[in-house]
């Protein structure tokens, strides 16, 4: 599982060293994410970050699955 780079998920890990309960916190940030692309992103950006997006979310929960993904 991937904690770094949401601020948000990494202090609440620091504080509680639980990745299963990361997992929640990332998924709503992801929705968050989207959501904003949905609504300010130009056409080719929102098909650009929606593939980065949902490469993340699955690399993440391969990891979180303890399966191995390339990088």
């Amino acid at each position: 599982m991937i904690v770094g780079g949401m601020p948000a998920v990494v202090q609440d890990y620091v504080r509680f060293p639980d990745l299963a309960a990361c997992s929640p916190m990332q998924e709503n940030i992801l929705r968050l994410y989207r959501s904003d692309i949905a609504r300010y992103a130009k056409s080719t950006e929102k098909t650009k970050s929606g593939q980065f997006l949902t490469a993340y979310q699955h690399s993440s929960t391969a990891r979180s699955a303890g399966l191995s993904c390339p990088d």
